[in-house]
């Protein structure tokens, strides 16, 4: 996943899909949360105000926690290897996790044109 080079199209399809995905698996997560918590609110009126969120929105934030992480992954795992294709070093793709940052790194990952001649980038560097 961390390995090899891929081009500007590929990444751009990459990425709007994995926004779109995510958009529709929170929305998915949101629905069925407030759905449960209002079942859980009106067969439970002695349990307190607190407990019925925590019981029904509890595991629907737990799952989105996971799914954003896993799409923080991918996302950093595929912008080092568009950075790869332009001859620049994979570790910047950690700047994803820099607010504002973002954006302005993945306009510049969708519009510039790869290297035809890239210098060749261990996929991990180790000094030995």
């Amino acid at each position: 996943m961390f390995t090899g080079k891929i081009g500007r199209l590929s990444y751009f399809i990459q990425i709007v899909s994995l926004i779109v995905l995510s958009i529709i698996a929170y929305v998915a997560i949101i629905d069925a949360g407030f759905n449960n918590m209002w079942y859980i609110f009106m067969r439970m009126q002695d349990m307190s105000s607190i407990d019925v969120l925590f019981s029904s929105l509890g595991g629907s934030l737990l799952l989105a926690v996971g799914i954003t992480i896993g799409v923080i992954i991918y996302a950093i795992a595929i912008s080092g290897q568009r950075l790869r294709d332009l001859g620049h070093n994979p570790w910047f793709a950690l700047a994803l996790l820099v607010p504002y940052v973002t954006f302005a790194l993945w306009l510049y990952l969708c519009l510039v044109p790869g290297k035809q001649n890239a210098p060749h980038l261990p996929d991990i560097a180790i000094n030995r």
